[in-house]
């Protein structure tokens, strides 16, 4: 079953936003690509070329393909010669934000203990974590039964990464996030996202 998804970026321009808010337009070069996997934060890298050297500070944004992708990493600058910069841009998903938060417990912010839940309910406190402190909000899919059965699942100091991986593991299942919905239950590219047996939009 296909779980990476990989696409080279059409030689178009495309425009960066700045943090403090400039924009300027980029054309990206051959092996410019658009990377998604399940479980995985997916990346854009953009390869550039350019007479002068520009300052590209992280926190720089692009909308691609309807996802905000923001770059956390210094970028790869190689000067060729005195008028020639080569520039290799990676830029990261939201869902970059599941190792930056911890998860922590619904009703009270504790970041160690237990819970008893369905999928569903797991997967929903997922979501109000990230939309109470996350960059985008989520929204959430689960394709698991209704009628799965509950599962103890102990976290301790976890980030929602860490906690998505053992959910995963608890219910034999895996994740994978697509423009602002965060599907619990598997996923294949070709055949586009399971058909949601619970929805929501936490909070």
């Amino acid at each position: 079953m296909p779980t990476t998804e990989e696409r080279q970026i059409e030689q178009a321009k495309v425009e960066l936003l700045l943090p403090n808010g400039a924009k300027f337009a980029i054309l990206p070069l051959e092996g410019s690509y658009e990377r998604k996997a399940i479980m995985e934060v997916g990346l854009l890298v953009l390869k550039w070329t350019t007479e002068n050297f520009i300052s590209i500070p992280i926190g720089t944004r692009i909308v691609y393909r309807g996802t905000t992708y923001t770059q956390h990493t210094e970028p790869k600058v190689k000067k060729v010669h005195s008028r020639l910069f080569e520039f290799d841009l990676t830029f990261e998903a939201p869902e970059a934000d599941f190792s930056r938060l911890k998860f922590k417990y619904p009703s009270d912010g504790r970041l160690q203990f237990s819970l008893t839940a369905k999928p569903q309910e797991f997967i929903r406190y997922i979501v109000d974590n990230l939309n109470e402190r996350g960059s985008q909000r989520w929204q959430w899919v689960s394709a698991l039964p209704m009628d799965t059965t509950e599962k103890t699942i102990t976290f301790n100091h976890n980030t929602i990464n860490e906690a998505l991986k053992s959910i995963c593991e608890a219910f034999s299942t895996e994740w994978n996030a697509e423009g602002g919905i965060l599907t619990l239950g598997v996923v294949e590219f070709e055949k586009g996202q399971p058909i949601p047996l619970a929805y929501g939009k936490g909070k």
